[in-house]
């Protein structure tokens, strides 16, 4: 990486090429961290950045060079200009000390940055992270069934929520919201692996890994999740054409409604959604006030419980912890600027991977799936979900860039990343 598409690109290596190895470890050594630790431990897989960190700044202070930001993917750009709108909205903030302390919340905005540039266009590289991911997500899938089978959470004293035989498991995670946020994409990698035709690892395992992951996403009971993965799954079947998406559908429906008949958890779950109350629709309906009362920057980072307060509509409520809705926290936080800012990030993520190939469709439908999800969940606010989020984001970027780059493999089939 060091020695070619990383931090400076073509300085010669003064002190030797054993540096040069050694900082190249230490890169592969914080992706290889972080993808094992994103399933199980927030702090596991931060302290990997941390070390990535640590690699691209010995980098940088060993060439005395950096990569022009002008050769930075698109979707790379507009997160900055996201994190911009972020900072200018402090400034309008009712509360600037608060909004500037929930600033910090929004480094995960750096990880594709910090990704990209470790993998360093090598989509060699970007298939072993994303195996390591989906490897650390089974084991973590299968620790869920325990979970889920026996009622058992080693980790925390915590109880855990009994649905008709079975009971909700959160992982190693704290929450089942957030094992869930944190699952989904890694299923879509899990599933475009299965696909690939190269693979270092049997076509049998890489099958038992979508179904470890499958296991854990399910096992979590967290409805939000199951719809995204529902329309990730329509959208991986793309790759195959409009007859496999049809197909896909009509296995979904028919999937869905024999857990319904005969899973009495799943039927449960499915049940206990109350669209009578309208509790949901009406944090969606406060949170539009704000964003109206309030159009231009929002009130600031972190001003969600203060003007919920007086911009709360009459009846019924669930959780009012956030919005419950991705797009509508941001336009509370940053308004139809930041939001509009954001809904862009995606539509030039999705233009800017474009792709045939089975581990890109399958990060593609991993980000529609966590959009989707956050229809009804602010995923990209909980931090575990949000870094792995952009881990697979950098993992498609990169997989793109090296088919232009210096590092590109061969095309799978014959079409190019």
């Amino acid at each position: 990486m060091f020695q070619s598409t990383g931090i400076a690109n073509q300085t010669a290596l003064s002190d030797g090429p054993r540096t040069a190895r050694y900082l190249d470890g230490l890169a592969v050594g914080s992706l290889a961290g972080f993808a094992l630790a994103a399933p199980w431990s927030i702090a596991g897989a931060q302290i990997s950045v941390g070390i990535g960190i640590l690699a691209l700044l010995l980098g940088w202070i060993r060439d005395r060079r950096w990569e022009s930001p002008k050769r930075w993917p698109w979707t790379i750009r507009w997160i900055g200009v996201f994190l911009g709108v972020q900072a200018l909205s402090i400034l309008f903030a009712d509360d600037p000390a608060h909004a500037l302390h929930s600033f910090r919340g929004s480094w995960t905005y750096s990880f594709p940055l910090i990704f990209y540039l470790l993998l360093g266009q090598d989509a060699r590289r970007a298939r072993r992270m994303a195996t390591v991911l989906a490897t650390s997500g089974a084991l973590a899938g299968l620790y869920a069934i325990y979970q889920s089978a026996s009622g058992h959470n080693p980790l925390a004293k915590k109880v855990l929520e009994y649905h008709g035989g079975l009971y909700m498991a959160p992982g190693t995670l704290g929450h089942h919201l957030t094992f869930a946020g944190v699952m989904l994409p890694i299923f879509f990698v899990a599933l475009g692996l299965a696909f690939e035709q190269r693979s270092e690892l049997p076509r049998a395992v890489r099958a038992g890994l979508v179904v470890a992951v499958g296991a854990g996403l399910l096992l979590c009971f967290a409805r939000s999740g199951w719809i995204g993965a529902a329309v990730g799954l329509l959208v991986f079947a793309i790759r195959f054409g409009p007859r496999a998406i049809l197909g896909g559908a009509g296995a979904l429906a028919l999937a869905a409604g024999a857990a319904y008949q005969f899973v009495p958890a799943i039927r449960e779950r499915l049940a206990s959604v109350d669209l009578a109350s309208g509790a949901r629709f009406h944090l969606w309906e406060s949170a539009w006030n704000i964003g109206l009362s309030r159009p231009l920057i929002g009130g600031g980072l972190g001003s969600w419980r203060e003007l919920f307060a007086i911009y709360k509509v009459p009846g019924d409520y669930m959780s009012t912890a956030h919005p419950h809705n991705d797009v509508l926290n941001v336009l509370v936080e940053t308004g139809f600027t930041g939001a509009l800012v954001w809904l862009a990030i995606w539509a030039i993520f999705f233009w800017e991977t474009r792709t045939r190939s089975s581990l890109g469709m399958g990060i593609t439908a991993g980000v529609v799936a966590l959009l989707v999800g956050g229809v009804f969940q602010c995923f990209s606010t909980d931090e575990e979900v949000a870094q792995a989020w952009m881990f697979v984001v950098a993992l498609g970027l990169t997989l793109h860039a090296a088919g232009s780059g210096p590092n590109r493999a061969a095309p799978e089939n014959g079409v190019a990343e």
